[in-house]
């Protein structure tokens, strides 16, 4: 599993309203995670965004 930074970083050159639709979470859920070093999301919310991240990267391959 990606640490929290990890999904920070792999979010900055990702289209939020892409994401949101792919997992399920609120646009600015997802802006507030990106942005926000001092917001700490529930596990349920890093969980999914790992997921999603874990399928791109292995649709990549």
């Amino acid at each position: 599993m990606r640490t929290l930074q990890q999904i920070r970083e792999a979010l900055k050159d990702r289209r939020l309203s892409v994401v949101s639709d792919a997992t399920g979470l609120h646009y600015n859920t997802l802006r507030q995670l990106r942005d926000d070093e001092d917001h700490s999301p529930s596990y349920d919310t890093v969980r999914k965004l790992d997921d999603y991240l874990e399928a791109r990267e292995n649709a990549a391959l």
